[in-house]
């Protein structure tokens, strides 16, 4: 995927309501801190609809990572280095990827600083999948 898809995606089901929604929940605390309860406010979805898409708390985390920990809403997402031939344009090229991210988590109403939540975010991962070292 582009780099900007995930920035301009929208949500088209409750499914990615849900795992959106959870992201930026899981961004800004811990994954046992967050709550169905909490889920069903920030999605408006019953708690029915939540786990008619997922069998629980743990497999909303793992789908989660693998769609948004991976991708370019990542702080650490690598600058395609095709056509890079300075380190000046590689710096530019990152800077506007962290831009981009720090407007979205503004835009969605992400309170923590984006270098912050994804160091969060890459230890909660490597506590609760200790396969994610491998990746």
């Amino acid at each position: 995927m582009a780099e900007t898809d995930w920035f301009d995606k929208p949500v088209e089901n409750s499914r990615e309501l849900i795992l959106k929604e959870a992201f930026k929940l899981f961004l800004q605390k811990n994954v046992e801190k967050v709550t169905v309860p909490e889920l069903e406010r920030v999605t408006k979805l019953q708690r029915g609809a939540i786990f008619y898409h997922f069998k629980d708390k743990s497999a909303i985390f793992e789908e989660v990572i693998e769609r948004y920990f991976f991708s370019s809403l990542n702080i650490f997402y690598p600058v395609n280095p095709d056509n890079i031939c300075s380190l000046k344009l590689y710096w530019e090229l990152k800077n506007e990827h962290i831009d981009k991210i720090q407007n979205w988590f503004k835009q969605e109403g992400v309170s923590v600083d984006p270098y912050t939540a994804f160091f969060h975010a890459a230890e909660q991962v490597r506590l609760y999948f200790p396969h994610f070292k491998e990746r």
